[in-house]
């Protein structure tokens, strides 16, 4: 089974994952490459929620996140399990970022 670490809000890769990870693969390039991997073989989608100076995720932003993974079951991705983790940690800083698109 395939793991997949994605965050699957916003217009680039979601809104805090780039003040988290400093991503700039666009949400579309996210979703069709898990969309690829998960319609030949099951997918866990692990996702980080964290908290960034103190504050939680924006509710809209896990409303966001709910419909992307609606979207991925309903294009045919076979999703049977999704881990979703908190943490608080600081802004990632420019140049630092390291980030994995299936």
């Amino acid at each position: 089974m395939a793991k997949v670490l994605a965050q699957l809000t916003g217009k680039d890769a979601g809104s805090r994952g780039n003040r988290v990870n400093g991503s700039t693969i666009p949400l579309e390039k996210i979703m069709s490459n898990i969309l690829l991997v998960a319609r030949k073989r099951p997918v866990v989608i692990q996702s980080l929620f964290p908290a960034i100076d103190g504050a939680p995720p924006p509710e809209g932003e896990i409303m966001q996140y709910a419909q992307r993974l609606k979207e991925l079951k309903k294009a045919g991705a076979e999703i049977p399990l999704v881990q979703i983790y908190s943490a608080t940690r600081p802004m990632a800083r420019t140049g630092q970022a390291v980030v994995i698109c299936l």
